[in-house]
């Protein structure tokens, strides 16, 4: 009996647990559109000795995985006069572990929903524990006293709404919003920014610090002054800074602009950063910078290995016209600001010899990864296989190189123009010193209108990095798919690469003398990862069985083949049709987890009517 009450009187002391503490906070004009607050508790696993961060694919909560701990309560009324409206929030009895907290604003629901966008926040730290496909918080390391203290703001964004500034505007066209830009580089951006000013803050904010970059400090310390410093040539862009200058002006004279997570306003070397987002680890100099969860075998942070593209044409289609299909992957913020904020750009420039072009991008984006210009060239990016250390100064950014090719060097370029002068209009006036255009490793796809009598097939690429680049055409036969067709995911087939290598881990130059391709082939001297190779080869397969059934292709193809390479993280999927000029978008949807664009509701635009 004794012991008995002994044991007792020990758990009482030692077995009770501890407390993690804090606030939820959200502005007090946006929390009157919402009656509850959920604040969950997430246990961190370990998996090999390491910590493994919140995957997205949990706080949608579509994993196996659940929160320790959910509250679920009504979210006070803010007190009159009070800048925000709080609720204090206690995890109790609690073991020693790692946790984190994740919390939402709702109108009653019981999960994170994007029907309507919710406010979402978590914990915070700088550096925090993240990962590709996971949001980057900080560590609640409970072990033997209580923590208290915890901050958590409930960030909430903004749609693109209709309005009007000189001869630019914004207006919805089947869901989708059409931003039209027109005039000379500094009216364009001056458009931009006051139309789409909390947009282009948020984005920035959400998408650019939060999500890719994931630190403040690293971004104020190496990123930003990276992309002001000798290793990128802005000034090989024409207008794109003064555009960027244009567009912060009127952010910041239409909204508070003050960028919260680094406590001053937004410029124009913000903007540049984010339209260099794809390529943004190749400011920072020093890679010791970087967290050590985000270094790769090569210190750098891996890339990420997403996008699809595939281009039919001739025979291979039922009109014979060009086809030309992207997923967009990989820009997959938790907030979905890559969907709600959506955006087509229509710009008209007013520069002599300037063309008109189509961007499919987002707020706050000067350049584009995905566009058609009005002579029906069409040029999209694939991230591709980086080149090593140094990156030669001088570099452009990837971005403003297509759209430099779509405003202004494809303007004089005839659509039967020979694959040496594609490669030229895309080098001239863009090399580094290294020689190269594309400082982070890409592939930019290019389509055209199909010309029966023209020697060069309207589909082709160019693979290259910071020491060059190389055109891959359909000709280039040790390659599939065979026929008039063409396509990419993330690896180079002919720059730095040999399609007939046989790559292993210990030699990835290694050769087993096979005389036929293997399809996956050696980048950059680095192995294939699997998703690039597998999203290839299925591509390649459906296409490819079409033609032996005799079967030749449409729109409906295309839809399928996309959906076919989409891995849950499409946030966007486009065909381009430069014959007749027409362009077809599916977004993926808000109300549903994940990314499944090529899934949804496909729209289709005139290129003209964009400007309309």
């Amino acid at each position: 009996m004794l012991v008995a009450l002994l044991a007792v009187a020990l758990c009482a002391a030692t077995c009770s647990g501890w407390s993690v503490q804090g606030d939820v906070y959200l502005e007090a004009s946006v929390a009157e559109n919402f009656n509850t607050v959920i604040v969950q508790l997430w246990t961190l696993p370990y998996y090999n000795g390491r910590l493994l961060p919140l995957s997205k694919r949990c706080v949608y909560g579509i994993d196996s995985n659940i929160p320790a701990i959910q509250i679920k309560a009504k979210f006070p009324a803010p007190t009159p006069g009070a800048y925000d409206a709080r609720y204090s929030f206690s995890f109790d009895f609690l073991f020693p572990q790692n946790y984190t907290v994740v919390a939402f604003a709702t109108k009653g629901q019981e999960a994170l929903d994007f029907t309507d966008i919710q406010p979402l926040g978590w914990y915070k730290t700088d550096p925090c524990l993240g990962a590709w496909g996971a949001i980057c918080t900080g560590v609640v390391a409970l072990a033997n006293k209580d923590v208290t203290g915890l901050s958590i703001p409930l960030n909430y964004s903004h749609e693109p709404v209709d309005g009007t500034f000189g001869r630019s505007s914004v207006k919805h066209m089947n869901g989708v919003a059409v931003v039209q830009l027109q005039g000379n580089a500094v009216e364009r951006g001056a458009a931009h920014g006051r139309l789409l000013a909390r947009q282009v803050l948020e984005f920035f904010e959400f998408f650019l610090l939060e999500d890719r970059v994931t630190s403040p400090k690293l971004y104020e310390t190496s990123v930003r002054p990276g992309f002001m410093s000798a290793q990128f040539n802005l000034s090989t862009h024409p207008g794109f800074l003064d555009e960027a200058r244009a567009m912060v002006a009127q952010v910041c004279s239409t909204i508070n602009c003050m960028v919260p997570s680094l406590g001053r306003p937004l410029d124009e070397w913000d903007i540049v950063a984010l339209n260099g987002y794809g390529i943004w680890h190749a400011a920072v100099s020093d890679v010791s910078a970087f967290p050590e969860w985000m270094r790769g075998p090569d210190g750098n942070p891996p890339r990420s290995r997403a996008c699809s593209q595939f281009i039919l044409w001739g025979d291979a289609t039922i009109s014979t016209d060009t086809i030309h299909g992207r997923n967009m992957d990989g820009e997959i913020d938790v907030r979905k600001l890559t969907v709600s904020d959506f955006v087509l750009f229509a710009v008209t420039p007013t520069e002599q010899g300037y063309s008109r072009y189509v961007s499919a991008m987002w707020p706050g984006f000067i350049g584009t990864y995905s566009g058609i210009n009005e002579h029906g060239w069409v040029m999209m990016d694939n991230s591709g296989c980086a080149g090593p250390r140094p990156y030669g100064q001088g570099s452009p950014i990837d971005t403003g190189v297509i759209r430099d090719f779509l405003l202004i060097a494809s303007t004089s370029l005839p659509v039967t123009a020979s694959y040496a002068q594609i490669q030229s209009a895309i080098e001239t006036g863009h090399k580094s010193e290294t020689g190269g255009v594309l400082i982070a490793g890409d592939i930019l796809v290019m389509s055209r209108p199909f010309v029966n009598t023209s020697t060069f097939e309207p589909g082709c690429m160019y693979e290259g990095d910071h020491r060059g680049g190389l055109i891959r055409a359909p000709r280039d036969r040790q390659v599939l798919p065979s026929g008039p067709r063409i396509g990419a995911t993330n690896h180079f087939y002919r720059y730095q690469s040999d399609p007939f290598s046989y790559p292993t881990g210990s030699n990835p130059g290694a050769t087993d003398n096979n005389p036929l391709p293997r399809g996956n082939g050696v980048c950059n001297g680095d192995l294939s990862d699997f998703s690039t190779v597998w999203r290839f080869q299925a591509g390649c397969a459906f296409f490819e069985a079409l033609s032996r059934a005799g079967v030749t292709i449409d729109e409906s193809h295309m839809k399928r083949a996309l959906a076919s390479m989409a891995e849950a993280e499409t946030e966007h999927s486009i065909i381009m049709l430069p014959n007749t000029m027409h362009i077809l978008v599916a977004v993926a949807s808000r109300a549903h987890p994940m990314w499944d664009a090529p899934y949804e509701a496909w729209q289709t635009f005139s290129f003209n009517d964009l400007f309309q």
